[in-house]
C-alpha cells in the first residue's frame, strides 16, 4: 500500500491517497469502510465523517488534540490527486498573490459552509483554480506590478475585491468555462464534456484531466455568488476606524471558536489595552477585540480608489497611511503563519 500526502495551500488540513490493488469503486468502499473502523478504534482520528456517495469516496476526520486537530481527507485509488498538487505548486511559485487569495477565500467560503463539494459546496480546487484563471487574466486590467509583485505594490485588497466582484457579477457563467491550461475563458458550447442543464453553473477544467469538469458538483452557486457580492461591498463599506477588513468579511472569532485547534493562525486577542494607547500598538474594535494597524492592509488597498473621492469629515483623523501599509515580505513559499501575519501581526495571535 502507497500512501501520497499532501497540504492545502493554509497548511490546516492534510489530504491522503491510498494505493491499493484493489480495483474499482466497490475496491475502494471496501478498503474505506476497514480503514474507518480502524481510525475509529484507535482514537487518533476523531469525528470520522465518510462520504461514500461522493464521485470520489473520501473519508474525513480530525486528528487527535495531540496530533494537531488537523482536518484529513483520505481517498483510495484517486491518482488525480497528487497529480493536481503538482500543477498546483508550479502556479503558486509563478503567482505571488495566489496563496493569500486563496488563504483569505477559503475561511470566507468555509465560514459559510460553502467550501464543502461533497455538500454541493466550492471545492478547494476549484477554487484554487478559479483564482489561478483571475490571475491570468486580470480582468480589471489592474497594473502589471499588482499581479506579479503585489506585496511591494500593496495591491493585495485590490485584487482582494477585484476577484469577489469578477466572480459575483462579471463572470459568464452561462456561456464560458474555465481554462487554466489555455489561460482563458471558452465557450461551453464548444465541448461535449459540460453538463449542458443548469447551464449557468460554473464549470472549470481539470488541470490533469482536461475533459473533466471539476466543478460539476457545485451547485450552490447563486449563495457562493451572494457571498462574494456581500463580501466585495462590505469591503468598500468598512470603516478603517472602527473594525478591520479580513474582520468585516470572515469573522475570525466565530471561526476560532468553532474550530479552535484548527485555526491557531486566525485567532485574535482577547486583552484591553488603554484608551491612551497609540496606532501603532493594538486597537479596538466596538466587539472588544484587538488588531494590529497592519491587520488593516487589506482595507487600505481595496479602497485606495476611492480615497480622496468621498472623504468624511470628522474630528479623528484618520490612522497615518505610512504607518497602516507595513510591507510583508512573503516569498512563494511562504508558510500560513507567515501568511496570517501579511493580515494578522505575530502581537495579536495570542488566543481567543
Amino acid at each position: 500500500m502507497e500512501v501520497s500526502q499532501r497540504g492545502s495551500s493554509c497548511q490546516q488540513h492534510l489530504s491522503m491517497e491510498i494505493q491499493t490493488n484493489r480495483q474499482g469503486r466497490k475496491g475502494q468502499l471496501q478498503v474505506l469502510y476497514k480503514l474507518r473502523s480502524v481510525l475509529q478504534n484507535s482514537g487518533s482520528i476523531q469525528d470520522v465523517q465518510p462520504r461514500f456517495g461522493a464521485r470520489v469516496p473520501i473519508l474525513r476526520g480530525i486528528t487527535s488534540k495531540n496530533l494537531g486537530c488537523i482536518g484529513v481527507d483520505i481517498t483510495v485509488n484517486h491518482e488525480d490527486g497528487p497529480k493536481c498538487v503538482k500543477a498546483i505548486r508550479r502556479y503558486l511559485l509563478q503567482m505571488p498573490a495566489l496563496r493569500p487569495l486563496i488563504f483569505v477565500l477559503k475561511s470566507l467560503l468555509s465560514y459559510r459552509n460553502l467550501n464543502d463539494a461533497a455538500e454541493r459546496g466550492l471545492s478547494s480546487y476549484s477554487l484554487t483554480c478559479m483564482c489561478i484563471s483571475f490571475l491570468q487574466l486580470n480582468p480589471k486590467n489592474r497594473p502589471k506590478e499588482w499581479i506579479e509583485n503585489p506585496y511591494k505594490a500593496k495591491s493585495l485588497g485590490i485584487l482582494l475585491r477585484d476577484f469577489l466582484e469578477y466572480y459575483a457579477v462579471e463572470f459568464p457563467y452561462a456561456e464560458s468555462y474555465i481554462s487554466v491550461l489555455q489561460g482563458r475563458l471558452l465557450p461551453k458550447a464548444s465541448v461535449d464534456w459540460i453538463q449542458k442543464e443548469n447551464a449557468d453553473l460554473l464549470a472549470i477544467e481539470c488541470l490533469v484531466k482536461h475533459r473533466n469538469d471539476v466543478a460539476r458538483a457545485t451547485n450552490r452557486i447563486p449563495a457562493i455568488r451572494e457571498a462574494f457580492k456581500s463580501a466585495s461591498e462590505t469591503l468598500l463599506q468598512t470603516s478603517l476606524k472602527d473594525k478591520t477588513t479580513l474582520g468585516s468579511i470572515i469573522p475570525f472569532k466565530g471561526l476560532g471558536a468553532r474550530r479552535p485547534e484548527v485555526f491557531p493562525d486566525l485567532v485574535i486577542s482577547s486583552q484591553r489595552l488603554p484608551s491612551s494607547a497609540s496606532m501603532d500598538r493594538l486597537s479596538t474594535d466596538k466587539e472588544g477585540q484587538q488588531h494590529s494597524p497592519s491587520f488593516h492592509k487589506l482595507a487600505i488597498t481595496a479602497r485606495e480608489e476611492n480615497e480622496g473621492k468621498k472623504t468624511p469629515k470628522t474630528k479623528t483623523q484618520p490612522p497615518d497611511r505610512t504607518a497602516l501599509q507595513k510591507n510583508v515580505n512573503v516569498s512563494s513559499s511562504t508558510s500560513s503563519s507567515q501568511i496570517c501575519e501579511a493580515f494578522l501581526p505575530k502581537g495579536t495571535r495570542d488566543g481567543l
